[in-house]
């Protein structure tokens, strides 16, 4: 027999207004987006990579690694490209 799983999605319900914005703050909603913006781009982009967090990209890779910030590039876009018609 399977233990007996966490309930994420269902542990509100049956509770009162467990829909309304109050609810969800009282019982803990919002406690890592105000952490988060309380922290620096990189300390958000280091705790992202520490918490081995996947990516949603298609290739199932690391979280925290694209874009600005990432680690994967300067954040700043490619040059142009010298290939393909360009008007002069």
């Amino acid at each position: 027999m399977l233990p007996a799983a966490e309930k994420v999605i269902t542990r509100n319900w049956g509770k009162p207004d467990s829909w309304t914005l109050e609810s969800y703050r009282k019982s803990g909603g919002y406690t890592s987006l105000e952490k988060a913006l309380g922290m620096t781009p990189q300390a958000v982009t280091d705790e992202v990579k520490k918490s081995n967090l996947r990516g949603r990209g298609g290739a199932g890779g690391p979280g925290g690694g694209a874009g600005p910030g990432g680690g994967s590039g300067s954040g700043s876009p490619p040059p142009p490209s010298s290939g393909g018609s360009q008007a002069p």
